[in-house]
Parts: C-alpha cells; sequence; structure tokens
C-alpha cells in the first residue's frame, strides 16, 4: 500500500494525517492543533471502522492546551515528530 498523507497549517489550524501500512495492517496517524486544543493519535484498521490504539499521552508527551496556538513551522516540526514516533511504537506492538 502506497502511503497517503493530508497535511494543512494555515495561522490559526494544523491537520496533519498519515495513512499507511505496518506489519500488514492499515494505521492511520492524525495531528490536529487549534485554539487550546492539540491532539495526536494512531488507530488500526479492523476492516470495518478505525480503533484508537495510540495517544500523545501514551507515549509520554503532554498536549499543549495553551489559548496561543504556536507558529505553523513549530506545529507542523512538532506534528512530524509525534507520527514518527508513534510510527516507531506501533512497529513494536503490532
Amino acid at each position: 500500500m502506497k502511503d497517503i498523507r493530508n497535511t494543512t497549517h494555515t495561522s490559526s489550524r494544523s491537520y496533519d494525517c498519515l495513512i499507511c501500512e505496518i506489519e500488514g495492517k492499515k494505521v492511520r496517524f492524525t495531528y490536529k492543533v487549534s485554539n487550546a486544543q492539540e491532539q495526536c493519535i494512531a488507530e488500526v484498521f479492523d476492516g470495518f471502522k478505525w480503533n484508537n490504539i495510540l495517544t500523545m499521552w501514551d507515549i509520554g508527551e503532554i498536549p499543549n492546551s495553551s489559548a496561543y496556538v504556536w507558529a505553523e513551522e513549530k506545529r507542523a516540526k512538532r506534528g512530524e515528530g509525534l507520527i514518527k514516533k508513534m510510527q516507531a511504537i506501533c512497529k513494536d506492538i503490532l
């Protein structure tokens, strides 16, 4: 399966989604940021629905809940780092 990526970073929000295959299973990584909210999750597809398997808290990262949104470059870099970290953990647990 070819990796599918959708990324959007604007002044007020970020959205980064990667769908790839790990150990023969489809896995989706989603990073979302907006005012006072940061979320990064990993989900595995069981053939019918997406099931949440990892969150930021699970990998030892604390979500930013500040009312001030970080600069686009900082959010893009953090999202990429979190997704790479989750990919490495998923390779170990799947």
